[in-house]
């Protein structure tokens, strides 16, 4: 459990390298500053897309971990489509700086919900089922969403 506080600010940390990257591209930087942006992008949002689920969900869903984890990505996925679907419209009216900016936004905002969420596991972990419902038949045992 102390260890999630410290991957709440890893997260915070290596994201902050990949606003900066995006800041730095949003300001037209002199050729040299290129790579070294597109580095700090791509070091700071890998540890976001290789986020592996908490350990209540693989514990608890057992075989459909995998169904779940793509379940959780729906919304987003969703929103990044609309978000995505509207950029040619940015790009024609404000340009390419304000792309930018907001995939910067996109980040500062991911990384907190991801501090946010691993001090909140830190705070209080879940010990119990989220995939466990009251029978309200038979005495009040618990049954798996999962039992026939």
């Amino acid at each position: 459990p102390h260890e999630l506080p410290g991957k709440a600010g890893f997260a915070m940390a290596v994201q902050s390298a990949a606003i900066t990257g995006y800041m730095i591209l949003a300001r037209k930087p002199p050729q040299w500053l290129l790579s070294p942006a597109l580095m700090a992008i791509s070091a700071g949002i890998v540890p976001s897309l290789c986020c592996i689920p908490p350990s209540w969900l693989t514990t608890w869903a057992g075989p459909h971990v995998g169904l779940f984890s793509g379940l959780q990505d729906i919304p987003g996925n969703m929103l990044a489509m609309l978000i995505y679907s509207q950029i040619p419209l940015v790009v024609k009216k404000r340009g390419w700086k304000a792309v930018l900016q907001l995939y910067a936004l996109q980040v500062g905002l991911g990384a907190c919900c991801m501090a946010a969420f691993q001090l909140l596991e830190a705070s209080r972990p879940m010990e119990g089922s989220p995939f466990l419902m009251l029978e309200t038949s038979g005495g009040g045992h618990a049954k798996s969403l999962f039992e026939g």
